[in-house]
């Protein structure tokens, strides 16, 4: 063996074993290989599944839940489809006169609703072309739209463009705010199109020109034509059409002036759309384009009666609420006369320019600075209704109305219900009561009442006394009849205000309303009946149903033959006394003048066979008008002023006569039935209670020497 065959660096397995040695080493190798890693490497992937499986599992469950709050958030609040259907613009209440004339107005919103079935379609289309082309293949959502105005505002920086569809600026204006809030343009979005499924597209059309804003004050295409052009909207030109409908944009730009060039552009877009979308001709276009516009309505609201219509307004409040009135479009016809309102208003204008004029360099130095304050009521005869009423001389400086709130002294214009209670007493126009002096004394005061020209005249028919309005005639008749029958009397005649149980209420010391003394007096030309007075014939809401309706209603209180003796002692007032201003009219006409001490107030009450009007002048605060301003100069014109208008064109009539009178021709020194016509006045009496008597000569002489004694009356 050699050296290398010697050398065992190794140590030898006999080659018996070699296979089974390589067989253990296989097995050691084999088990040598860890069977717990191999376990774990295969849970790490089983776990890691079942992580995204619970990942995937958690966000389908938390956005689905997210997604249904998010649901549920958005569609809370929105309305349902009962409410889409039946959902109704807020509309104007309107105030008509007698004929049905429209005078007022009352709106937070002006709005008029129209049916899109009364409209050309141009006017309808206008707001197509140029707000949603689209419009009737949409859902409620323009997407293409949407996109397209999100690269024009960002190209130009800002926003330019909109991408809301017609059904989307109705569910904003309807139901939503305008804030500028993703949540507010998602509801906005799913509002769109729930109204795009639950609506007919014209519906939608006719909502959005009734709801939508378009400046001036006008909400919705009907109050826009009226605002604009004077017009319904069924009457608009392409041209208007297209100007109106480019307003919603921006009302508060385009509205200020429709000759501006932003104006004038966005006008010709519109009308540039329409031809593009083929709802108008070249032609059309052509003419269109040339047509020269300009504004001729108002956006103020209409009020041609002031103190009536605050009247109409509180009735409405009290009874209706403020949304009825505001918002659901009534329609209330009033018994005023329009006409005759103006004519009213013009009178009261006329009469305080005339005062101040005989007073501008006459008021006392301390005088305050206070434009004097007239007041004039007029009442259909026929059946009590208002057909004129002014408050005062300025509505926008006081909404105090004098004609129904205001309580002042009445004067000797409270005398005809002392003559009317004397006549129902037996009294007769023709009797005779003494005009000498008379001394009341009590252990208070003395009172002497004197007449207004400090004289005395004896013996006066009773007719004489009211026409010259003779004040010791007047209180020796109510001593007659008695200050208890004669305060049941006036009562009875529509004087609610407290009565004074003197002597006094002769002279007119009692303060009445105008309202109280214009309806007393109206009993007269009416045949005795007493008129409830109303300014509301009946009231509508917007479909025609009627709410109320006022029937007229009268009770008689006194006869129709006492009633026409105190017409016909009225009218010798106006031919013969005080009321001389009305023989102006030259037809039938009756009334009193009234004055108060020191000129602080005056009156005239008047009346025709179909109206009575009553005119009440002063200041607020009582003080005098003026040295001689009594009710024949300071009251009496406006009422004649006011007449002679509401005659113009009207047929003159006669008082008529009721049954069981006679006239007989008497003698107005004695009372009794004249011998001649010389001197003899012709006297109405009810049968059976005129004078027997004749009146002789003697008798008549001695009091025409009793008078020159005593130096004409003195």
């Amino acid at each position: 063996m050699t050296d290398h065959d010697d050398k065992q660096p190794y140590s030898t397995v006999p080659a018996q074993d070699a296979d089974a040695f390589l067989n253990s080493l296989q097995k050691s190798d084999d088990d040598s290989k860890p069977e717990k890693p191999r376990r774990a490497k295969a849970s790490k992937w089983k776990l890691v599944g079942r992580f995204f499986l619970f990942l995937f599992l958690s966000f389908f469950v938390f956005g689905a839940g997210a997604g249904s709050y998010a649901l549920y958030f958005f569609t809370k609040s929105l309305p349902d489809f009962a409410e889409l259907e039946s959902f109704r613009p807020g509309s104007i209440t309107r105030v008509y006169d007698r004929n049905d004339e429209l005078i007022a107005e009352f709106f937070q919103e002006k709005r008029i609703p129209v049916s899109i079935e009364d409209l050309p379609p141009y006017v309808y289309m206008a707001s197509v072309a140029v707000e949603d082309s689209t419009f009737f293949e949409h859902a409620g959502l323009d997407f293409q739209g949407i996109t397209r105005a999100f690269y024009t505002n960002l190209q130009a920086g800002r926003v330019v463009e909109g991408g809301s569809t017609i059904t989307q600026q109705l569910a904003k204006t309807m139901f939503l705010t305008p804030e500028r809030k993703l949540t507010r343009k998602i509801r906005e979005a799913m509002l769109a199109y729930k109204i795009d499924k639950s609506l007919d597209k014209m519906r939608i059309l006719e909502l959005y020109l009734n709801q939508i804003y378009y400046g001036r004050g006008a909400y919705g295409i009907e109050a826009a034509a009226q605002n604009f052009f004077n017009k319904s909207a069924h009457e608009l030109s392409i041209s208007e059409a297209a100007l109106l409908a480019g307003m919603p944009q921006a009302p508060s730009r385009y509205s200020r002036d429709i000759h501006s060039t932003m104006t004038r552009n966005r006008h010709l877009h519109v009308l540039s759309r329409m031809r593009e979308d083929l709802v108008i001709t070249a032609s059309q276009y052509d003419s269109a384009v040339n047509e020269q516009l300009s504004i001729t309505g108002t956006h103020r609201q209409l009020n041609l009666a002031p103190y009536v219509n605050e009247m109409v307004r509180n009735h409405v409040l009290e009874r209706y609420g403020s949304d009825a009135l505001y918002h659901h479009g009534l329609n209330i016809y009033t018994t005023i006369d329009l006409p005759a309102q103006l004519a009213a208003q013009e009178a009261i204008r006329k009469g305080h320019e005339e005062y101040t004029q005989r007073h501008a360099n006459g008021l006392p130095h301390d005088t305050p600075p206070e434009d004097v304050q007239l007041a004039l009521l007029s009442i259909d005869n026929h059946d009590g209704s208002i057909v004129a009423l002014v408050g005062g001389t300025s509505f926008h400086a006081s909404q105090f109305n004098r004609a129904t709130a205001s309580l002042r002294q009445s004067g000797s214009a409270f005398k005809p219900l002392i003559f009317a209670a004397g006549l129902s007493r037996g009294f007769t126009a023709a009797s005779i009561i003494i005009d000498s002096p008379i001394i009341f004394a009590s252990e208070e005061l003395v009172w002497k009442p004197e007449n207004y020209s400090e004289r005395f005249y004896g013996p006066t028919t009773l007719r004489e006394a009211l026409a010259m309005s003779r004040n010791i005639v007047t209180v020796k008749l109510l001593r007659e009849v008695g200050i208890p029958y004669a305060t049941e009397f006036i009562q009875k005649m529509g004087i609610s205000s407290t009565i004074s149980q003197d002597l006094s209420i002769a002279l007119g010391s009692t303060s009445v309303s105008l309202l109280e003394l214009t309806r007393a007096y109206a009993a007269f030309p009416s045949g005795g009946k007493l008129h409830d007075l109303f300014l509301i014939r009946r009231v509508e809401d917007r479909d025609g149903n009627v709410l109320e309706e006022r029937a007229p209603s009268s009770v008689r209180v006194i006869s129709p033959q006492d009633a026409y003796i105190m017409t016909s002692m009225l009218e010798s007032a106006v031919q013969d006394g005080t009321g001389f201003r009305a023989k102006r009219l030259n037809r039938p006409v009756a009334g009193k003048t009234g004055s108060t001490n020191n000129f602080v107030d005056a009156w005239f009450i008047g009346f025709s066979p179909e109206i009575t009007t009553g005119v009440w002048t002063g200041f607020d605060s009582p003080r005098t008008l003026g040295n001689q301003e009594t009710g024949s100069r300071a009251a009496a014109p406006v009422w004649v002023d006011y007449m002679e208008r509401y005659f113009v064109g009207k047929p003159v009539r006669n008082f008529t006569a009721p049954e069981d009178l006679v006239f007989r021709l008497v003698d107005p020194k004695t009372g009794k039935l004249a011998h001649s016509r010389e001197g003899a006045v012709y006297e109405v009496f009810i049968a059976g209670t005129e004078p027997t008597e004749y009146s002789v000569r003697s008798e008549r002489q001695n009091i025409d020497e009793m008078y020159r004694l005593r130096g004409g009356g003195q």
